[in-house]
Formats: C-alpha cells, sequence, structure tokens
C-alpha cells in the first residue's frame, strides 16, 4: 500500500510567499520605474487575460490610468490610444466568447439597451451641434469604455468562477498597489506622490480606483475565516484608506464612507448597536489614519469642507462646483426638451451634465438606467455584511461599486469619466444572471 506524504502546503507559509512576492513586485516598480516593470510584464499580460478575459476586464476598468503609461511606452499616439486599447480587449473578449460559446441572449437586457439609446442620442447630439468636437470625443470615449466596459461584465453572466476570480484579483491587486506606492513614496528617485502625481496618475481616478480594491478586500473578509488572511486584508484596506487621503480627493472618499454606512444600515441581521458601533469604527478608522498625513495642504482640503479659515486651500472647487450646479440647472431649463447639446456642459454632476446637454429626452433615459441598476443592486444587497458566502462576494462587490460610483459622479467628472457607474451596472446584470448554486452539467 503507497501511502501519501504529500501534504496541503502551511498557511502560514503560503502568505509569506505572497506577501514576498508583492513586496518585490513593489520594489521593482519603484526602482525601475513604473514603464519599465509595464513594459517586461505586458507579454505576460497578453498570455493572463487570454486565458482569464475576466482579469482583462477587471484591469480594464480599474487600470484606467494606467493605460497612459502603456500607450507612451509603445509611443501610441494619443488621439488614438484609447480606440488601440479597447479594439484589443473587444479582440481578446470575441475568442473568449469563441471558445466558451457564450450565449449573446444577456446581452439583451433593458438596462444595457437604455444604455446604448443613451449613447446614440449623445452621438447624434454631439455631431448636431456646433462645438461638436469636444462632444464627439466624449461620445467616443463612452461608446469605447462605458459601453464596452458593461457589455463586457454582462458577457460573464452565469460565470461563478470568472466573477470570483475579479474579486481574488483586486483584493490581491490592492495588496500590490499598496505596497507599490509605500516604495514610490520612501525611495529617493522614484515618482513623487501627492495630491498631484506626477506623469500621467490623476488623484481623483487613483483614489476611486483604491475605493474599488478595498471593496474586494472587504467582501472576501466577509467570506473567509482565516485570521491571518483577515488581518492581511485589514492592514491592506487601512493602507488603501491612507493612499485615498493622501490624493487629497474628497468625492472619493465621501462616497467610499457612504457606501459602508448604508452596507451597515442595510444590513438587517445586524443589532442596531452594532450598526452604529461599526459606523463609528469606520469614521474613526479614517480619522486614525489621517493623523498620519503630513501634508498640512492635503489636510487642511479635507478642513475646508466645513472650516471657513481653511476655503484658501480648496483652490475655489466648492464654490465653482456650485455654480457650475446652477448653470447646469439653468441651462436645462433654457432647452428643457433637447437640452443646447452635447459637450456644452461640465458641472461635475453626472445627472446635471446629461440634462444640460440632452434635455429631458437624455435625462429620462439616464434615470431609467439608473433605477433599474439601483432595483438589481437592492435585490443583491446581502443580509449580513460581515458575514457573506462565496456566491455573494461578487454581488456584494458590484453593489458597492454600483453605488460609490453613483455617489462619487454627483460631485465629480463627466459621462465618460464616471465609467465605474456603467461597468458596476453591467457586474449587476451579471450578479443578477448568475444563481447562488449552479446546476451541474451532465457528464
Amino acid at each position: 500500500m503507497i501511502m501519501k506524504t504529500s501534504a496541503p502546503l502551511n498557511k502560514i507559509v503560503l502568505l509569506g510567499v505572497v506577501l514576498f512576492i508583492t513586496n518585490v513586485c513593489g520594489l521593482a516598480i519603484a526602482s525601475m520605474g513604473t514603464k519599465a516593470v509595464i513594459g517586461l510584464l505586458l507579454l505576460l499580460l497578453l498570455i493572463v487575460v487570454a486565458k482569464y478575459p475576466e482579469l482583462g476586464l477587471l484591469y480594464f476598468s480599474v487600470g484606467f490610468d494606467s493605460f497612459s503609461y502603456v500607450g507612451a511606452l509603445l509611443n501610441i499616439p494619443l488621439g488614438i490610444r484609447s480606440f488601440v486599447f479597447a479594439s484589443g480587449l473587444i479582440y481578446i473578449l470575441c475568442i473568449f466568447i469563441f471558445i466558451r460559446r457564450k450565449n449573446l441572449a444577456c446581452l439583451v437586457d433593458k438596462t444595457l439597451i437604455a444604455a446604448v439609446f443613451l449613447g446614440v442620442i449623445y452621438a447624434v447630439s454631439a455631431l448636431l451641434h456646433q462645438y461638436s468636437g469636444y462632444g464627439i470625443y466624449r461620445s467616443k470615449g463612452y461608446l469605447l469604455f462605458n459601453l464596452f466596459a458593461m457589455g463586457a461584465a454582462i458577457l460573464f453572466s452565469k460565470e461563478p468562477l470568472a466573477q470570483r476570480r475579479m474579486i481574488y484579483a483586486a483584493a490581491f491587486g490592492c495588496l500590490i498597489s499598496n505596497i507599490s506606492l509605500f516604495f514610490m513614496i520612501k525611495m529617493s528617485g522614484s515618482i513623487e506622490f501627492g495630491r498631484f502625481v506626477t506623469a500621467y496618475s490623476n488623484p481623483i481616478w487613483l483614489s476611486r480606483t483604491i475605493g474599488v480594491l478595498i471593496f474586494a478586500n472587504i467582501a472576501v473578509f466577509a467570506v473567509y475565516k482565516n485570521k491571518w488572511l483577515r488581518l492581511c486584508l485589514f492592514v491592506s484596506s487601512v493602507i488603501g484608506i491612507y493612499f485615498m487621503l493622501m490624493t487629497g480627493s474628497r468625492g472619493p472618499i465621501i462616497s467610499f464612507i457612504f457606501v459602508l454606512i448604508i452596507f451597515f444600515l442595510t444590513s438587517y441581521k445586524i443589532g442596531f448597536k452594532k450598526k452604529i458601533f461599526a459606523i463609528a469604527c469606520t469614521i474613526a478608522c479614517f480619522f486614525i489614519v489621517s493623523q498620519f498625513i503630513q501634508d498640512e495642504t492635503i489636510m487642511y482640503r479635507y478642513a475646508s469642507l466645513v472650516m471657513v479659515e481653511y476655503e484658501s486651500y480648496d483652490y475655489g472647487s466648492t464654490q465653482t462646483r456650485q455654480r457650475m450646479f446652477r448653470d447646469a440647472v439653468e441651462q436645462f431649463f433654457r432647452h428643457p426638451v433637447i437640452g443646447e447639446g452635447a459637450g456644452t456642459s461640465y458641472p461635475h454632476n453626472l445627472t446635471l451634465e446629461i440634462a444640460g446637454e440632452l434635455g429631458s429626452v437624455g435625462l429620462l433615459i439616464f434615470l431609467y438606467f439608473i433605477i433599474t441598476s439601483a432595483k438589481i443592486a437592492a435585490s443583491l444587497l446581502p443580509k449580513n455584511i460581515l458575514v457573506i458566502r462565496k456566491e455573494e462576494m461578487f454581488k456584494t462587490w458590484a453593489v458597492m461599486c454600483f453605488l460609490f460610483g453613483f455617489l462619487n459622479s454627483c460631485v465629480s467628472g463627466t459621462i465618460v469619466t464616471n465609467f465605474f457607474v456603467w461597468f458596476a451596472a453591467g457586474c449587476l446584470i451579471a450578479a443578477r444572471n448568475t444563481p447562488n448554486k449552479m446546476k451541474r452539467m451532465p457528464a
């Protein structure tokens, strides 16, 4: 009789290996330069994406800001970078559809159809308006990024393993990104980190991305009870909060906190006292982490929200946006039916932007898109955010991302740069279309 000598790898050793690899990756990115490391990993990334297209979709959605690095590395002109990357991912997804013989019936969805109609109206409006250049630019961005991300996410309906891979990859990506950013701060000669990161990074996009990755940490934390894994996820999330605060972008921070509060309040299996305690701990965590930020300008930006004496550090953004909100409302009432045309408004509020540019026609379609997505999100809310099953990870993450994206769109960005709203809506549809327990196919 042959005895089995192999044994499962010790979890502590496995965790140590993961931490070692992430530290090496972070050190490499900081010391060699981001562009050099991206160049070395580009071929490997393409191989992985061809095998697991869901990871390509995740990178496409949360790694939006890094496209400029890759484009600069490959000397792709600015005007066609979006087209090149979107075309590449479409090609990979076509291979995915062909190999897995996916049924495209999942794309016949009323929420996606509303999003397509909105894009058509926006494109027509851009072509007919005298300032069509900027409107056409936004229209192309909406079609290439927003609709593509939403449709691609829906394609992963009834793919529970692929959906879970996205969550695991996002949680692991959170750890790698935090360690990499840490090395960038500590090592001389590496990329400067602050309110505006050098090169191509945008502080608002960076903060949004970190928030979405932390949500994946929370989903994994709620499923697995291993104390070492939970400790790693907790530390990674706290460090992520630190970097979110370091960007000085207040919209993502406020939206992030509100999403957590909403989840605690809607978890009816959590008692009232525990809800209050959890909310208080969340706010306290942000306050404690903020004490480690040495940059006074960044801290005064947050203080300017409630203290008049620090308004000079606000760069006038609060007052400017309030004026933009009023202008968008006035724009809507001047042309309440079809609006003043795509590309004519930039109020830092997605709903007001669509109302001012596309009038009641575009606004009603957009509200239909948001309401139907919100209904799906409400149906997927977990009973207890602190304890969920593996089958609920992707659903919970999708709801968090949608709420986060929509709340942030109320104070920042345009119809193009708020693409998280559409990506998360696609994830919601995919999650709704995926039963908790898939039926076994006959052999």
